[in-house]
């Protein structure tokens, strides 16, 4: 037969693992069970918010080494403890912080942005540690990405190198999808239906922006024939040159007499 012991709070007959120990008491057992004790505690709380939360300001500004060597013996338990959780209750988490990213994508967003401008250097040192501990998977990892994404990579490595070079890098994947369409999917040289890359029309290597002022899309052929040579000296003398196709271009960049009239919207 279980044992059993009543409540002294609520006066329910409960079973003994309904208790917690107490070793002050006869049986070592707390006289209130757990769900009293839990609403006490909330009770107590909501009546002496101001107090409780002194009393744990003080407590913490007191006993900082202390509760440090609390955290860090038990930092390594947590961990784990929080890793079984999620794996059990997957499915619900994910589901809860899909909604909360939802719900408050910008205040996300900001947050993100603030904590990474605070912690720059402490971020970067642990990148750093990481990938030389985990130097096979990220480059397995990174291979498969820029696989998976090659447009995407492109585009991080222009704005890298604009970046470095301390020009204007604005340029976004909406932008770009409107410069293809403008151009019907075709190379702006010789128009032809290929794999389009992101063509500067003014290098970077001269100071040529990563902006949809400065970008225009063109086949791989046509991207490294052009290279980092002027574009009114090389076009004219392209195998693929078209009189009307220059117009076009130069048109659609706002350029007159070589030189660049407007910013476009």
């Amino acid at each position: 037969m279980m044992e059993t012991k009543i409540c002294s709070r609520c006066q329910g007959k409960r079973e003994l693992s309904m208790f917690s120990t107490a070793k002050r008491y006869k049986d070592k057992l707390n006289p209130w069970c757990r769900k009293c004790v839990k609403e006490y505690a909330v009770e107590y709380r909501v009546n002496n918010n101001d107090k409780v939360s002194e009393y744990g300001k003080n407590y913490r500004a007191n006993n900082k080494e202390k509760i440090k060597l609390y955290s860090d013996r038990r930092k390594e338990e947590r961990k784990e403890y929080d890793r079984i959780y999620f794996l059990k209750n997957k499915e619900r988490l994910t589901e809860r912080n899909k909604q909360y990213r939802e719900e408050n994508g910008d205040r996300t967003r900001e947050q993100k942005k603030l904590y990474r401008s605070i912690n720059k250097d402490k971020l970067y040192e642990h990148k750093k540690v990481y990938v030389s501990v985990h130097k096979e998977q990220v480059a397995r990892t990174s291979k498969k990405f820029r696989k998976n994404n090659t447009e995407y990579y492109r585009m991080h490595c222009n704005n890298r190198r604009a970046r470095k070079r301390k020009l204007p890098h604005t340029l976004t994947v909406e932008q770009w999808g409107q410069v293809k369409e403008r151009f019907n999917g075709k190379c702006a040289y010789c128009e032809k239906e290929k794999d389009l890359t992101q063509e500067h029309f003014v290098p970077i290597a001269k100071g040529g922006e990563y902006t949809h002022n400065n970008i225009i899309p063109a086949c791989q052929s046509c991207n490294s024939s052009k290279g980092n040579r002027d574009f009114f000296e090389w076009y004219p003398k392209f195998r693929h040159y078209i009189k009307k196709r220059e117009k076009f271009i130069l048109d659609y960049l706002g350029y007159k007499n070589k030189v660049q009239q407007l910013a476009l919207m």
